[in-house]
C-alpha cells in the first residue's frame, strides 16, 4: 500500500455528527479535551497544561496528515460544527500490511450518548472502503470497561492481552488488542 494522501481533507457526514479537519480554531477545545482529568484518565500521554501545549500537539497532528502519517478528524455535532467535542483518527500505519490503528477520545460532557459509535463507524467505512485497509486494530488499557464496550459494539474482536505493557500515571496497564478485518465491517 502507497502512502495515503489525505488532501483535500476529507469530512466525513453521518445524520448526527460530522467528522472535520482540526483547525487552529479548535486550539481551546483541543486543550479542554486533552486537559481533562477524566478524558485523559486511560490515555496514556501526558495531560495538557496550557495553549501552547495545545498547538504544538495541533503542529503535530497537521504535519502527520501532509506526510500521510496519520489523520486526525475533529468530531462535531451537526448542530454545532465548528464546535470539536472529541477526536478519531487513524495512525501507526503498517502499510505493507495495509493495516492502521484507530484511537479516539471524547469530551465527558458527550460520553453514553452514542457518539462515538457513529464516529467509529464513519472512520472504518473511511478506512475499509477509501484507503482501502485490509484491517484496523484498536489498542485500549484493560480497564477502560467504556471503551471497550464501543469497540465491541462496533465489532472489533479482542485479539489479546499484553500484561503490564502499558506504564501510566504511575502504574503498569494490561493493554487490549481488538481487531477488524475489511471483510467483517458492516456499516
Amino acid at each position: 500500500m502507497e502512502t495515503p494522501n489525505f488532501l483535500p481533507f476529507p469530512v466525513l457526514k453521518g445524520t448526527s455528527i460530522t467528522l472535520r479537519e482540526i483547525t487552529a480554531n479548535d486550539a481551546e477545545a483541543i486543550l479542554a479535551l486533552r486537559g481533562n482529568v477524566t478524558a485523559m484518565q486511560y490515555v496514556p500521554r501526558p495531560i495538557m497544561q496550557n495553549i501552547d501545549e495545545a498547538n504544538v500537539f495541533m503542529n503535530l497532528l497537521d504535519t502527520n496528515l501532509k506526510n500521510g502519517a496519520g489523520i486526525n478528524w475533529a468530531i462535531c455535532l451537526n448542530d454545532a460544527p465548528e464546535k470539536l467535542i472529541g477526536n478519531i483518527c487513524h495512525f501507526n500505519f503498517k502499510l505493507e500490511d495495509n493495516r492502521s490503528e484507530i484511537g479516539y477520545m471524547l469530551h465527558p460532557d458527550y460520553f453514553r450518548k452514542g457518539i462515538m459509535t457513529k464516529a467509529i463507524q464513519l472512520v472504518l467505512d473511511y478506512g475499509f472502503n477509501t484507503l482501502n485497509f485490509h484491517s484496523t486494530e484498536a489498542i485500549i488499557i484493560a480497564d477502560n470497561i467504556a471503551s471497550r464496550k464501543v469497540i465491541e459494539k462496533a465489532g472489533f474482536r479482542l485479539e489479546g492481552i499484553c500484561k503490564e505493557s502499558c506504564y501510566h500515571n504511575n502504574q503498569y496497564y494490561d493493554q487490549c488488542f481488538y481487531g477488524m478485518l475489511k471483510k467483517e465491517f458492516s456499516k
